[in-house]
This record gives structure tokens, sequence and C-alpha cells, in this order.
């Protein structure tokens, strides 16, 4: 009980730091074999069960090329989280076609393209497999940048479509909507060094909780849809946002 993913392979894509770092932290934790990819995966040092995968998905070639070298080396997933996304700094809502497009191939176009890879070989190989996608709050709350609003919008919609199709395989694809976060340099944690009453009134008035999330309380809602616990669950938006309204 105490390595309930003892047999278990994880990928975590964008794993090296925030919500992806706490996520692969958790797994390790509980004996899962994680396979890590991000342009610092070899930032992080553990001993044994972490492998590391140091390529830029952003880039399409460097997607092939790290299917490739997973391929070569007998690495073969059976849960993947996508942790990766971001607003690219477009924060214009009437930003260039090209900006928007670079949104939406981070958020969601490198989503498409590695289950295009693996739920095809998942039906093959008759694996049970799990998708977990990091989306974000800001879908419920429109607050934020556009072009990131409605990346993570359709990747809303892409979980819930394709998790009613291949239900049928035995695969499990939820997401999670993350609320604020406290991340070192990012936004909110920023706010609460340079204008600590701003970040209060902003909790007191939209968050039941009153306070941040820590980046291991989103990882341990992965670590349950990753678990055999959460095996009556697809196609959920799992909300993990202290009651944001």
């Amino acid at each position: 009980m105490d390595k309930p993913f003892q047999d278990t392979c994880c990928l975590v894509t964008g794993g090296s730091r925030g919500i992806g770092r706490s996520i692969v932290d958790s797994l390790i934790d509980h004996g899962a074999k994680v396979l890590c990819v991000a342009r610092n995966a070899n930032s992080i040092k553990y001993k044994e069960n972490y492998y590391p995968y140091h390529y830029d998905l952003f880039q399409k070639n460097q997607i092939d090329s790290f299917l490739k070298q997973l391929s070569e080396d007998s690495h073969f997933p059976d849960i993947i989280i996508h942790n990766l996304g971001g607003s690219r700094q477009i924060t214009s809502d009437f930003a260039s076609i090209e900006d928007w497009l670079s949104v939406w191939h981070f958020n969601f176009g490198i989503v498409v393209h590695l289950n295009n890879y693996f739920i095809p070989k998942w039906i093959e190989k008759n694996v049970s497999g799990k998708l977990i996608h990091v989306s974000s709050s800001a879908t419920k709350t429109f607050s934020g940048y556009t072009p990131y609003i409605t990346a993570k919008a359709a990747l809303n919609s892409y979980v819930k479509t394709i998790a009613y199709r291949y239900s049928k395989h035995g695969i499990l694809i939820n997401a999670i909507s993350p609320g604020a976060v406290n991340l070192p340099d990012r936004y909110f944690n920023t706010l609460s060094k340079e204008e600590p009453n701003k970040l209060t009134h902003f909790l007191n008035d939209h968050v039941a909780l009153k306070r941040l999330a820590e980046p291991e309380e989103i990882a341990s809602v992965v670590l349950f849809l990753a678990s055999r616990w959460s095996s009556y669950i697809t196609g959920s938006i799992i909300e993990v946002d202290g009651g944001m309204y």
C-alpha cells in the first residue's frame, strides 16, 4: 500500500518545475517509474525511477525526436500527465494569428500530437492507459489572457470528446483545473510579495478557502486520478481551485 505505483510507468510533460515537479516528486515517492520530458529535465536528480528527456516539445521536430528516443530506450508509459502549458506572454486579444496559434499549440497541439501517438499504441497493445491533462480555472472565471483561456477551453472539450470515444478500450481520460497556485516567480507569488493587500482582497472576494493552493495540493489530485481508485472517472474536468467563484 505504501507504493501503489510500483509497476507503473508514467510520462510527465513539463515536469522540471512548478506543478509538474510536484507531480514527478509525488509519483516517485509512491513507487512509479517516471519519464520526465522538459527543457530542464536534467536539473532533477534522483538515484532511481527517474528518466529525464531533455526536449523542447514546442518544436515539432523535437516531439518526433523524443518519441523516437523513447522507443529506442524501450520505455512505454501507461499513464501520461500533460502538464506542459502557459500563456507564452501573449496577452492581447488582438495578437497576430501566428501568436494565437503558438499559444494553442503550446497548450493543446502538443497534447494532440502525443495522444495521437500513444492512444493507437495502447489500443494495439490492449493497454488500459490513463491520460491526465492540466487545464485551468480561467476557463470558468474568464480572467486572464484570451488566447490562453480559449486554448484551455478547447483542451476541455477535447478531453470530454475523446474520453467518450475511447472508454470502450478501457482508456480513462480526464483533466484537472487548478485555480490560483503559489508558484515561484509566477503572478500570485509575486503579488504576495509586492502587493499583499491586493492578493488578500482577491482571495477574500473570489476563493472560498481564502488562500493560494500549493503545487503539492494539485499534484495530489493528479496522483488520485493516476491511481486504481479513480477507476470510475472519465471525461471529467476536476476543479482544484479552493472553491473559486
